[in-house]
């Protein structure tokens, strides 16, 4: 089987699995006190799977991370929400960072090399450093923070672990 055809293969895999998920999870409307009550307040490590599972959704398909946050820190507490909403947002970035190199960055790069190069340059320079600083500002797009970063070539490991130091004052306050 050749590269593209796995590659739309995977593809119709990952929408078919988002589309369940889409079906199966709450909306983010539904996603408030009373969802947090009925299925994570005082259910355990159930509530806290149900909680991971469904921000992590949630986040990768453009929630803020500050309502996870806030959502957390209601359903758990302080330093517990902190620790699972940080947890989600990373996890949402990791996945959002995948999905997006594997499947925009080859379809980017063919009409937008030039300024791929340049966001390229830009990042490959501190990465790490790069990340923290780009999550502790107050403004942008987490969504679009992550997709850029998937179709730009900056390492993994220093954009998700950036980030996750870049996201705990946020999911603090």
């Amino acid at each position: 089987m050749n590269s593209s055809l796995f590659r739309f293969f995977i593809l119709v895999l990952t929408i078919l699995f988002f589309s369940h998920l889409i079906s199966v999870s709450p909306s983010f409307d539904a996603f408030n006190q009373e969802w947090i009550d009925k299925h994570t307040r005082d259910n355990g490590v159930t509530g806290i799977a149900k909680f991971l599972a469904v921000s992590v959704f949630l986040l990768s398909i453009g929630l803020p991370r500050q309502l996870v946050a806030f959502m957390g820190g209601y359903a758990f507490g302080f330093a517990e929400g902190v620790i699972y909403s940080t947890l989600a947002a990373t996890l949402s970035c990791a996945t959002v960072m995948a999905v997006s190199r594997y499947f925009a960055r080859p379809i980017i790069i063919q009409h937008f090399e030039m300024r791929v190069r340049k966001l390229d340059h830009f990042l490959l320079r501190s990465p790490f450093l790069k990340s923290v600083i780009i999550r502790l500002l107050p403004v942008g797009n987490n969504l679009l923070t992550n997709i850029f970063a998937g179709v730009s070539k900056i390492p993994r490991r220093s954009f998700i672990l950036g980030s996750t130091i870049g996201y705990i004052p946020q999911m603090a306050v």
